[in-house]
């Protein structure tokens, strides 16, 4: 009888403990968060056809922001490779625009809003990521060589959704 009751002792604790203490909840991340959404055209990796005159894959995403004018704006996606045709919510932290020949190119350089490595903000993004800065440039330099790429200008976010808008 002793056992019977020990056991069934051991039981109400165990459910006790299971089911009394309040258990943190687990926050979902919403990947929804950014202020842009972004058709991904061409996943990092890929030869990007406007700019071939060396192949040389492209380490970063390309995308085009959707905008209700119809006209849309090309926009570089840092951070993991995602696949052709991904509608992705990010965050834009500037705005690139240099000179091809005569033609003005911009683009809106946008993160990805589930990327933690790179941060969100202009100021940090110009400070922290500089090396990433020249890069992209000479991704640009290095791809039209006979018709050279020139005149690089990095605005902040704010242009960049002033562009958008």
């Amino acid at each position: 009888m002793y056992k019977l009751l020990s056991n069934y002792f051991v039981v109400f604790i165990a459910f006790c403990m299971l089911f009394g203490c309040n258990r943190p909840k687990i926050k979902s991340v919403n990947d929804q968060t950014g202020t842009l959404n972004v058709n991904v055209f061409l996943s990092a990796g890929e030869i990007y056809s406007a700019f071939s005159d060396v192949d040389v894959p492209t380490f970063f995403n390309l995308g085009k922001v959707e905008m209700e004018s119809g006209f849309d704006i090309n926009s570089i996606v840092l951070g993991e490779k995602k696949s052709k045709g991904v509608k992705l919510s990010v965050h834009p932290v500037a705005l690139l625009s240099f000179n091809q020949d005569t033609t003005i190119h911009k683009f809106v350089v946008a993160i990805d809003s589930g990327n933690t490595k790179i941060e969100h903000e202009y100021n940090s993004f110009l400070l922290n990521n500089y090396t990433m800065q020249a890069t992209i440039e000479n991704w640009f330099k290095s791809q039209s060589i006979e018709r050279g790429c020139d005149n690089f200008k990095w605005d902040n976010a704010y242009k960049a959704l002033l562009e958008v808008k």
